[in-house]
């Protein structure tokens, strides 16, 4: 039991066995098997200076006792409940570690692919743009052979014309 725990269990015993009206000794028999001698002691007077025990007896708790006893069970059910929610912490992060672990070369390599294949594709993509501008030349030069197509189309129907009349 750590010292909190142990002012907890002084204050509540005390309060449980407050119409018993026990002696300092007779009070230490009912927990001196939770609390050893010298921290009982350490306890006990602390607690009768800090006007925790009334004065005359020291048999009953004080409203100052009351509400110390209130605060520290307080105090020490939320420290329980922060080891609990730190516990739950550290197995859900255990196993997503255990997850990370599994998944990471899988991924890895598939990441690993589809950059390399990006990195494939660019320079493809760049080396292709020369290309277009080759055939962009290429397209210029078809249109005029296209123009010229269709003057030879014209005069052809020009002689044509004038052709059908012989016949």
């Amino acid at each position: 039991m750590n010292d909190k725990e142990l002012r907890i269990l002084f204050l509540k015993t005390k309060l449980e066995t407050e119409s018993q009206n026990l002696n300092s000794d007779n009070f230490f028999e009912l927990i001196k098997h939770k609390i050893g001698w010298e921290k009982y002691n350490q306890i006990y007077s602390e607690y009768a200076r800090n006007s925790l025990l009334d004065a005359q007896t020291h048999t009953k708790l004080t409203e100052l006792g009351r509400a110390t006893l209130s605060a520290l069970e307080a105090e020490n059910n939320h420290e329980v409940k922060d080891k609990e929610a730190e516990r739950k912490k550290l197995h859900n992060e255990s196993k997503l570690s255990n997850w990370q672990v599994k998944t990471f070369w899988p991924l890895f390599i598939i990441g690993l692919f589809g950059g390399l294949y990006s990195g494939f594709d660019i320079v493809k993509n760049l080396t292709k743009e020369e290309n277009v501008k080759s055939k962009q030349v290429t397209k210029e030069e078809m249109e005029s052979e296209i123009n010229k197509l269709r003057f030879l189309i014209i005069t052809k129907k020009d002689t044509l014309k004038t052709a059908k009349p012989k016949a």
